[in-house]
């Protein structure tokens, strides 16, 4: 089965999401993969695709106003650019959509390297469900779930080869060293590993962190969601598996 290898990445952005503020994430720039992310705050309750939309749309009737005003040639040329980026930006972000997983897909496989040394594939956890948890040292939403991810982590530990869980979680757009300085400070030892180049990320379509995926004991994505759980919330998450 083919996988695919963490390399190194560029820091993505911070910005707000979600649903009126109660579930806050930090984006990557959704559409332009974690590579390119670039700095951007958004609203708490505006998803970046529907940004982009208004953004060029209030470019469009500002440009009409405009040329009205003013006419001449540059002001057509400059309106015609302005249409023409906002159908590119169209297209890229339809693009990315359909290269998001759903549920029900098999999870695709990867490989990874251990904080704590050594190499995991995801497929070497089949026949167990897996929580796997998209996060970064630099995200605070992330620092304020982490918590409870290393709880629950804990909680599967202690179960050893009964538990009917694992938990896996990958640290997007950092460096070792910044990884390495956080778990130690933090004191949490939850198995996880650096996708510094958000290669895993962008393969399962992740366009915010905090992110969690949980996959089947067959390797199918059961559930999947974006943005800080609580404890209940968790717990609600992995019903059935961390019982």
């Amino acid at each position: 089965m083919e996988f695919i290898r963490a390399g190194q990445k560029e820091r993505a952005c911070e910005a707000d999401r979600g649903a009126c503020g109660e579930r806050r994430n930090c984006f990557s720039g959704a559409g332009q993969g974690w590579g390119s992310a670039r700095r951007a705050f958004l609203p708490p309750c505006m998803p970046f695709r529907e940004s982009c939309c208004n953004f060029f749309t209030g470019c469009f009737f500002y440009m009409r106003r405009t040329e009205r005003a003013k006419g001449g040639t540059a002001m057509r040329m400059l309106h015609k650019k302005i249409v023409l980026l906002a159908v590119v930006c169209a297209i890229a972000l339809s693009g990315a959509a359909a290269r998001g997983l759903h549920i029900g897909d098999y999870a695709p496989d990867f490989e990874i390297e251990l904080s704590d040394g050594g190499k995991v594939k995801l497929s070497s956890f089949r026949g167990k469900a897996v929580m796997l948890h998209f996060w970064a040292t630099w995200c605070p939403p992330c620092q304020k779930e982490l918590p409870e991810m290393d709880a629950l982590a804990k909680q599967i530990a202690q179960k050893g080869s009964s538990s009917k869980l694992d938990f896996l979680a990958v640290c997007v757009s950092d460096t070792q060293k910044s990884l390495e300085k956080y778990l130690k400070k933090n004191g949490f030892t939850f198995r996880g590993g650096l996708d510094e180049d958000g290669n895993i990320a962008e393969v399962y379509g992740v366009e915010g962190i905090p992110a969690s995926i949980l996959i089947s004991p067959d390797g199918k994505i059961e559930k999947m969601t974006v943005g800080m759980m609580s404890r209940a919330d968790l717990d609600n998450f992995v019903a059935g598996y961390a019982d």
